[in-house]
């Protein structure tokens, strides 16, 4: 009667144990979705304290400094030009001011709305905003690689902002904006 019993065992021990590696996977590759809606929620929330846990400011800043510097310096073809350094060193100062502006947690905020970076001010918004309550209603959500996975954020249909999320362990953060 032992053996019985104790085959039952190890059956129920081997069920139990496929049981935690598919809700390990299945958890594994659901992360960054669960991710994307914890943003979504601190968004609407106008939480920036909840939100600013989910971005790798550090990242966040470098990738934005350098396509914002991309596109206003365009073509680098001209690089051996002296005005080419100038250039450089002067969008380099006013790059600066606009990325202080948008990496922070209101900033993230903002642009989850889609709207697009500009010098100044971020607008004053509520919670009960219709801009901030409508944050990734139309959202295309896919994994681009093992690491990265991208929020794309709609409008009229077309790609406005998506948002990268890189992969940190098991946790997923925002590090990249692009336009």
């Amino acid at each position: 009667m032992a053996s019985r019993n104790d085959g039952r065992e190890l059956g129920m021990k081997k069920w139990l144990f496929r049981l935690v590696v598919v809700t390990a996977i299945g958890f594994f590759f659901a992360a960054p979705y669960i991710t994307a809606q914890q943003m979504k929620l601190a968004a609407q929330d106008y939480n920036g304290e909840k939100l600013a846990k989910h971005v790798d400011f550090e990242a966040l800043r470098k990738n934005l400094t350098q396509q914002v510097s991309a596109v206003a310096l365009g073509d680098k073809s001209n690089s051996d030009n002296p005005l080419y350094a100038l250039g450089s060193q002067v969008i380099n100062a006013t790059v600066k001011p606009l990325v202080d502006t948008y990496v922070t947690p209101e900033g993230v905020i903002e642009l989850m709305t889609g709207a697009q970076p500009k010098l100044g001010k971020l607008p004053e918004r509520q919670p009960e905003d219709r801009e901030v309550q409508e944050i990734m209603h139309d959202v295309t959500l896919g994994y681009d690689d093992f690491n990265h996975f991208s929020i794309s954020i709609n409008n009229d249909g077309k790609e406005q902002v998506r948002l990268v999320l890189h992969r940190y362990g098991v946790r997923w953060k925002l590090a990249e904006i692009i336009f």
